[in-house]
């Protein structure tokens, strides 16, 4: 890998509540933590502390 490569990876993380494996996917269409209805979207972010669920 090049040096601009490493430079401008980034881990992301998606907090859930779901048993999911290495190479499991995330599919858009399941109700949210937040609000009471299927999203067309699914929420990531770049520090762990924000992706952990209480």
């Amino acid at each position: 890998m090049s040096a601009a490569a490493t430079a401008l990876s980034q881990s992301f993380f998606h907090g859930t509540k779901a048993d999911l494996k290495p190479g499991d996917l995330l599919v858009v269409g399941y109700q949210s933590n937040f609000i009471d209805k299927p999203l067309s979207w699914i929420y990531f972010t770049g520090t762990l502390d924000a992706a952990i669920i209480d």
